[in-house]
This record gives structure tokens, sequence and C-alpha cells, in this order.
């Protein structure tokens, strides 16, 4: 499953305040709680430090995914705006896609599957930050920027603006799902809101990436995209759905 993750991951134990920290070993088949006082103030002490900066990896997935966008921007010269907006909303769909698979991953090849995987959440957060940047420059290709007509049925209500709207509606809510997720995925947040709360708050990441994949499609029929896209991306999100079921049927047989 994905988490956007806190930076609160260290030496694949996951901190529940300072008394005891919680992971999910696969191939023990249980939870572990390491109730060492000491040794969860010392995570925490290292967990801190480790938050109090961007990592490299997420740096390095943001710049990949800005050279990623920016090469399809410029395959469309005569409309670059169209280009980014393009650019980061594939760029935003494969770090997300990607983020769902490394939990179920996990449980399939009987690897532990910590609550904080710092590739997990580091993949989660660019997808979303991509996501909320797509969002932003996509409100500029059509209509000439007018927002309300992205939003507001018009007088002539025909299928495809319903399609349009839509497309236009699950796009908003999933970049404000995206935007409020990573906007939690810190140490603050954790400690503020607990655990389970935190991590309920996380699962929302699923909502988030099925409005995202709605959208797509919307506007992969809307400015009819040539099918090979289309295919792609329904294979795409096959996989990854396989994938997810596949991981919850080994974690509920080991339970």
């Amino acid at each position: 499953m994905i988490t956007l993750g806190s930076q609160g991951y260290a030496g694949g134990l996951v901190l529940d305040s300072f008394e005891r920290a919680v992971t999910w070993q696969p191939r023990a088949q249980s939870y572990s709680r390491v109730a060492n006082p000491l040794r969860c103030a010392s995570l925490y002490s290292e967990s801190k430090n480790i938050a109090a900066r961007p990592t490299r990896r997420l740096i390095a997935f943001l710049l990949a995914a800005i050279v990623f966008a920016g090469l399809i921007a410029v395959s469309i010269p005569d409309r670059r705006v169209r280009g980014w907006s393009l650019g980061t909303a594939y760029a935003a769909f494969f770090l997300l896609m990607w983020g769902l698979t490394i939990g179920p991953l996990n449980i399939i090849r009987r690897r532990p599957n910590p609550v904080h995987n710092p590739v997990r959440r580091d993949a989660g957060i660019a997808g979303g930050m991509m996501g909320i940047i797509h969002t932003v420059i996509g409100l500029q290709v059509h209509m000439g920027g007018n927002l309300a007509r992205y939003f507001l049925p018009p007088p002539d209500l025909n299928s495809a603006a319903r399609l349009f709207l839509a497309a236009n509606w699950t796009g908003l809510i999933s970049a404000v799902v995206l935007a409020l997720l990573v906007v939690i995925s810190n140490n603050a947040s954790l400690r503020r809101l607990g655990l389970v709360v935190w991590k309920n708050l996380q699962r929302w990441a699923y909502a988030a990436a099925a409005l995202a994949i709605g959208h797509g499609l919307a506007y992969q029929l809307l400015e009819k995209r040539p099918r090979i896209l289309i295919a792609f991306l329904c294979a795409t999100t096959l996989l990854v759905f396989l994938i997810q079921v596949a991981g919850w049927r080994v974690k509920r047989a080991a339970a």
C-alpha cells in the first residue's frame, strides 16, 4: 500500500511515541514491539535529524520528474503549456503508481514492510507535488484559463461537457487530497495525530490515486489521444491493482 509517509523511519522501526516502535514483519507473521524508551528516544532523535532536511532521494525523484515532464513539453513546441500539463500529469501518475506497488511487493517477497518506507514516502511526496503542479498548469490549457468554465456547467450541457466537468472535479479533488497528504507527511504530524489516525489519513492516497486515474482516462477520451496511450494507462492501472490484490492475499494468509 502507498503511504506518503513521515520522515520518521529509522532502522526499520516506526516510532509510536517514545515508548514503543512497531513494524510488521512478514516472516514473523506478527507485530513486534520494542519496549525500550531509551532506544526509542534515540531513534526519535535520529529520525528528527533526518526530517530536518529533504532527503536526497526526494530531490532526485523531483528532478527526474521535472526532466521527464520537460521532455514531453518540448515534444509539443507549438503548445508548450499543454505539453507541461501532459508531462507533469504522466510524471505524477508513474510516481503514484510506483508508490502503490512498493508495499505489496515487499509483502509478496516476504520482506519487512515498515509503515514508513523511505522510498515509498519520497515517491508519494514527489508524485503528490507533481500532481499539484499539473493541476495548476492544467487549468491554463482550456477555456482561456477561466476557472469557472472548468467547474460550472454551461447552458448547453451535453455529454462531452459532462465528461469535461467530471474530469475536472475528479482531478481537483485528487489534487486537494494529495496536497493534504503531503502536508502531513512529517514527524510533527505523526506525533500530533498519533500513529493510528495518521495512518488512516494516509490511506486516502488510494482514493486520490483512483480519482487521478478517472481524471486521466476522461481526458484521454476528451482530447482523443492515441489508443496506445489509453491502453498503456489501463494496463498500468490493472497491473498495480493485481499487485495490490496479491499483496493483500499474502498478508491475509500470514495473519
